[in-house]
């Protein structure tokens, strides 16, 4: 049998086709149904979360345990890969400035060894002007021991006579003294 109240789940309910005898029970039934009441509107059940047990409080709050612990751990593991990379850049740097230390150091070798050179060089420089200086000291006191065997001598010209030993030594391509040194050693030779 149906029942006339509507659920509010339920659709409305759908009545037969009405027969002959229900057509003359029909005005009584509606005289009835004009003096009930209306039906009161069903209540809604308030949907509600168990209550929870104390082994459920308790699973409850160990995974938040859990939970905060797993956090502090992945916290955790951030901060020890941030150190690790900070001391990889560390060791990047320190890299970097042991290939600039060894770069300083091979350019303040190549310019040790400049200087080295350009002091030997001049010390060979040095070596070969003395060696020069007393090459020419000792050619120096050659020429004097040469001056020791000659003595100089004085002659004296006529006035008139300058003019003419002067031609014929620039005749020759000779100074005065070369002529007058030629002149003199043909007439020792004569004798």
């Amino acid at each position: 049998m149906m029942n006339s109240e509507a659920k509010p789940d339920q659709a409305a309910p759908v009545t037969a086709a009405p027969s002959e005898n229900a057509v003359e029970a029909a005005p009584r039934t509606a005289k009835v149904a004009k003096a009930a009441k209306p039906a009161a509107a069903p209540k809604v059940a308030k949907v509600t979360e168990p209550k929870k047990t104390d082994a459920a409080k308790a699973e409850a709050a160990a995974k938040k345990v859990e939970t905060k612990k797993a956090e502090t751990e992945a916290k955790k593991v951030l901060v020890a890969a941030k150190k690790v990379e900070v001391e990889a850049k560390k060791a990047e740097l320190a890299a970097k400035k042991a290939e600039a230390a060894t770069k300083k150091a091979e350019a303040d070798a190549k310019k040790a060894e400049a200087k080295v050179v350009k002091a030997a060089e001049a010390t060979a420089a040095e070596a070969e002007e003395k060696h020069a200086k007393k090459d020419r000291k000792d050619k120096k006191k050659a020429k004097k021991k040469d001056k020791k065997n000659k003595e100089a001598v004085i002659i004296r010209f006529d006035d008139d006579q300058i003019p003419q030993v002067d031609a014929r030594a620039e005749a020759l391509g000779l100074s005065r003294a070369a002529w007058v040194r030629m002149v003199v050693a043909q007439a020792l030779a004569k004798a």
